[in-house]
């Protein structure tokens, strides 16, 4: 760990990505809370969730294009200006009065900001491989999470010398990736359950921010810092679970990680269909905490097991792959606001929440043995 710390040019551009991430949490909660101000705040929300469809497909096409990429600290500077500006001119749109005009500028930059954002992430893995131990990259990749405060990242790739190679085009690649997975025994369940969460839990802000707007008792001092905790607690719970990988979660397991973010995500669903609160947090924390320390560990089992010339484009694959169930939900949401209550939302997603667990068990039974102690 003192080898990272005394690479200025890691730690440069690890803070620019602690940055750029800060504000990409910051932007996501203002267009949350410009959702509210919107009269119909439905269709609003509506237009946002469905945005959000377009990034599923991104990780990738840039996961090919970043390691097509020989210049990666100035293309990251220029990823980095790019979306500066693409959020100074939606700041000076939302001086004007709440408009759903408004609100498809903003997703339409959404959709350019994360190209970009998905773009630079594929970028920045090398700088951190050149000066990490193949037997420390765990604990690497910890470290960066905890600073980033990023949810699982796949598209993460080696140095690309100035060397031509030849690799599988893109879509031999998500093929590819599938099939290497498949290989690793801890990664069997997280292909199955891993899309499946990221799927539910890529709706559950949208599906809170419906809840408030339709059940004022359920906010906390305001709407504003409402939304503000519960991005805050699941961060909190996720800087946590990085921070833990060095010690109580070193020995743990993906697999057990994975069960208790199947059973966090549950929680959740739970404390929404019943409007209460501190349920709802209680198990984003938890939730945090599960997906902040099995990052890691997936991240470090992959670099370590797949060809390291290919290593962004299969990443790029693998994180297509995670989210297309994310895709789905977003475009089923987006639908589904306009003509469900917010109660019939959540107890339908309880209900698919449920169905996992259910398969967790199955597969646990399956395989004889439980999760626990099983090293990574």
């Amino acid at each position: 760990m003192k080898k990272i710390l005394k690479n200025t040019t890691y730690l440069w551009v690890l803070t620019a990505d602690m940055l750029s991430n800060f504000g990409d949490v910051v932007y996501y909660l203002a267009l949350m809370n410009y959702v509210l101000l919107v009269p119909n705040s439905r269709l609003a929300l509506a237009i946002v969730t469905f945005s959000e469809i377009f990034p599923s497909f991104m990780g990738l096409f840039t996961g090919y294009l970043a390691d097509k990429t020989v210049n990666k600290i100035g293309t990251i500077k220029l990823t980095l200006l790019f979306r500066v500006v693409l959020y100074l001119i939606l700041g000076f749109c939302m001086g004007f009065e709440p408009a759903l005009w408004i609100v498809v500028v903003a997703a339409t930059f959404n959709v350019f900001a994360d190209f970009a954002g998905f773009y630079e992430n594929g970028l920045y893995t090398p700088l951190g491989l050149r000066v990490a131990p193949k037997e420390e990259r765990e604990q690497y990749s910890a470290f960066r999470k905890l600073l980033t405060e990023q949810p699982l990242k796949i598209a993460e790739q080696p140095s690309q010398t100035e060397q031509k190679t030849k690799g599988p085009g893109i879509l031999a690649s998500f093929k590819q990736a599938i099939v290497e997975l498949r290989k690793i025994p801890e990664f069997r369940l997280v292909l199955i359950t891993n899309p499946l969460i990221n799927a539910c839990g890529a709706i559950l802000y949208p599906i809170l921010v419906l809840l408030i707007s339709e059940d004022p008792d359920l906010v906390f001092l305001n709407v504003e810092t409402t939304l503000a905790l519960t991005i805050l607690i699941f961060f909190i719970g996720h800087i946590l679970g990085s921070t833990l990988v060095f010690t109580l979660f070193k020995k743990t397991s993906m697999v057990t990680l994975e069960v208790a973010a199947t059973f966090s995500l549950l929680g959740v669903f739970v404390g929404m269909l019943l409007h209460q609160l501190p349920i709802i947090f209680f198990f984003l924390t938890t939730m945090g905490i599960s997906s902040g320390a099995s990052g890691p560990k997936f991240n470090a089992k992959f670099v370590n097991s797949m060809p390291e010339e290919q290593l962004a484009t299969i990443g790029g694959a693998v994180s297509t792959y995670f989210m297309l169930g994310q895709a789905f939900t977003r475009l089923l949401v987006s639908g589904l606001v306009l003509v469900l209550t917010v109660d019939q939302i959540s107890g339908l997603f309880l209900t698919a929440t449920g169905l996992l667990v259910l398969y967790v068990f199955y597969w646990l039974a399956r395989n004889q043995k439980t999760p626990q102690n099983q090293s990574v």
